[in-house]
């Protein structure tokens, strides 16, 4: 899905990350590189993990967004 994007935006860097373990634990541990996580609403609790509390402490640090999609929706 981000061929099209990187296509569009080739001097825009763009990697596609999937974390089997915690994503808070990814977040504190990567934050200071990453400046947009795209999130989608079909896991529960992980939207509510990144824009409440805990992730507000995983990311209290870094100039990240965050932006939450519909899962079957195309960005």
């Amino acid at each position: 899905r981000l061929g099209e994007w990187r296509r569009r935006y080739p001097d825009l860097d763009i990697s596609s990350v999937s974390n089997p373990g915690d994503t808070l634990d990814y977040l504190s541990a990567h934050g200071e590189s990453l400046q947009l996580v795209v999130a989608g609403r079909g896991r529960p609790g992980g939207v509510a993990a990144l824009i409440g509390t805990p992730g507000n402490t995983a990311l209290r640090d870094t100039d990240c967004s965050i932006l939450v999609c519909e899962p079957h929706n195309a960005l």
